[in-house]
């Protein structure tokens, strides 16, 4: 039996999900990501798609079985301050609020994305914060269009450009 069998027991880091599954996800976010430098860490892999369908984070759109849009949502534990790539603090945090990043697309499905963000911050009442790659038109476009205003960029060791 090979790694590649579909019949081979799943690893333990695929938490009981199909790896077919978890592949269709993850191509969704490589081609997303494609365009840009990503780190080793920042990249969101099957590993991270798995916890995050674990954890009840990953907020999934399909059409039929296809994955099409996925964005993943947290809330803060601890109030905290939100600093751009200088240090600058460009705004705080309070317990609950709600943290929304690793948007994802399948070509064309951009518009899937608004909604799935939309729903998300409908009825926030604590300010909700919205991290994007930055040299990405579509998740600005996305942002503006759910009412996210930029506060600031933060530039990870990678190069990473992530607007907050």
């Amino acid at each position: 039996m090979t790694a590649t069998d579909s019949n081979a027991p799943a690893p333990a880091w695929a938490k009981g999900y199909p790896l077919a599954y978890l592949k269709q996800i993850g191509a969704m976010y490589k081609a997303t990501n494609k365009p840009y430098k990503v780190g080793a860490f920042s990249g969101f892999k099957e590993t991270d798609i798995a916890s995050a369908l674990k954890d009840r984070t990953l907020v999934l759109a399909s059409e039929g079985q296809q994955p099409v849009a996925a964005l993943e949502r947290s809330r803060r534990r601890t109030h905290g301050v939100v600093t751009d790539f200088r240090g600058v603090i460009v705004g705080t945090t309070a317990v609950q609020s709600l943290k929304v990043s690793h948007l994802a697309a399948a070509p064309g499905s951009e518009g899937v994305v608004a909604r799935l963000l939309e729903a998300e911050v409908q009825g926030e009442i604590l300010p909700s914060w919205l991290e994007i790659w930055q040299e990405c038109g579509w998740q600005r476009a996305v942002a503006a269009t759910c009412g996210f205003t930029w506060a600031g960029t933060k530039v990870r060791a990678s190069a990473e450009m992530v607007g907050i």
